[in-house]
């Protein structure tokens, strides 16, 4: 939680900040994010690579500092918005950002799901993870695994046990399956009578 009163401070051995780094002597070892001569460079390790840095457009090179979900998302955030793989998230807010949950991150206009995805219809000011990496809820949806879980009821949704859920209006069943063209799919289906 960060608030006009928040400082930022230094704890050893973590960096808060990004390093100056001149882009010709760039190197893998490198961290994603760098500055030099007043802007915000990215060099991609989401997705699969380690390619030229690139200036992240719009950046305030004085208040970015780097930010490393244990998922490899690479966010960053400035004094204005927050950034993923080196692009601005639109419409996001740099001083409001919470990245601490695994695959979830939020600020107060909207939330996040990994691969840079805005969870669209999303409101942050609410926005909670209820069970670490997988469940959260706003005021107006139920999230599993990033995607609205249709129909259940956000104020009374309730997690009861590995697979199910409730709310005050249905039960709920978690399925996963494995397709061959589009991998894993993840499903909630109401369980039809139950109370």
């Amino acid at each position: 939680y960060f608030s006009k009163n928040t400082k930022l401070i230094n704890i050893p051995g973590v960096s808060s900040g990004i390093r100056e780094i001149n882009p010709q002597s760039f190197s893998k070892n490198d961290p994603v994010y760098f500055k030099y001569q007043g802007k915000v460079y990215y060099s991609a390790t989401l997705f699969g690579g380690r390619g030229t840095p690139q200036i992240v457009d719009g950046a305030d090179a004085e208040s970015f500092s780097e930010r490393k979900l244990s998922t490899g998302q690479e966010y960053g955030v400035d004094k204005n918005f927050a950034y993923c793989a080196g692009s601005k998230l639109n419409s996001s807010d740099g001083p409001t950002f919470n990245d601490s949950d695994p695959n979830y991150a939020f600020d107060k206009i909207q939330a996040y799901y990994p691969n840079c995805r805005i969870i669209e219809g999303s409101d942050g000011s609410s926005f909670q993870v209820i069970q670490v990496g997988t469940y959260a809820k706003d005021k107006n949806h139920v999230y599993r695994f990033g995607i609205v879980i249709s129909g259940a009821d956000a104020p009374t949704f309730q997690i009861s046990g590995d697979s199910y859920m409730k709310d005050k209006n249905n039960v709920y069943y978690a399925t996963q399956r494995h397709d061959e063209v589009r991998g894993e799919i993840y499903e909630v289906k109401k369980i039809e009578l139950a109370d």
